[in-house]
């Protein structure tokens, strides 16, 4: 098994005592895709640490160009991220007020950003149709064992894209009710509205 791929592995089934910290870490951004008065779904990037950058670019980068190719990308997503599916892709949403499973994630890419740095990016469809009165989506993005640990970037955590035909609000904020860790730390959850015009 490739070091990128047994980490993930290793890091997801060993049991806390093993591991009291990540050993993993990323900045998350939501790119939330509206077409007419629908809410698609979002996109999620993940950008991660130099030292699993280095890990995946070891394994997959078979020309060692620091580039991606394209049967490249489907070994990443076969091998060190399609498991990701026993976690819920580490995507927590609820749909006005109700939870939903994230069973499912489509476009799968992956690249290096100007840094250098990995980006996962990848597409979770929701297909929530606009109404005159307020819609709330929430989208958490954490590990519940806290081996790899997740933020929201900076800069530009939240992009709305499309959405002419809705109004759209959102905030970033502390989860209310989330705890992991033993407690000790508290996810943040992005909080978007909408309403057709």
């Amino acid at each position: 098994m490739k070091s990128a791929a047994l980490l993930l592995t290793l890091l997801l089934t060993l049991s806390p005592r093993a591991s009291a910290h990540p050993h993993v870490f990323m900045e998350t951004r939501l790119e939330f895709v509206f077409e007419n008065t629908t809410l698609r779904g979002v996109t999620i990037h993940w950008t991660f640490d130099d030292m699993f950058t280095e890990m995946i670019l070891l394994d997959y980068d078979k020309n060692k160009n620091r580039r991606f190719e394209a049967s490249e990308i489907r070994e990443i997503e076969q091998y060190a991220f399609s498991n990701l599916r026993n976690y819920g892709y580490f995507t927590f949403l609820h749909v006005d007020g109700r939870a939903r499973e994230t069973l499912k994630v489509e476009r799968f890419t992956c690249r290096l950003d100007e840094g250098r740095k990995l980006v996962y990016s990848f597409f979770v469809p929701i297909e929530i149709l606009a109404r005159p009165s307020p819609r709330e989506i929430r989208v958490s993005s954490h590990d519940e064992s806290f081996f790899s640990d997740i933020i929201f970037g900076k800069k530009e955590p939240v992009r709305i894209n499309g959405g002419s035909e809705v109004v759209v609000s959102h905030t970033l904020r502390k989860h209310p009710t989330k705890r992991i860790f033993g407690g000790t730390v508290t996810p943040e959850e992005v909080v978007l509205e909408f309403r057709r015009k």
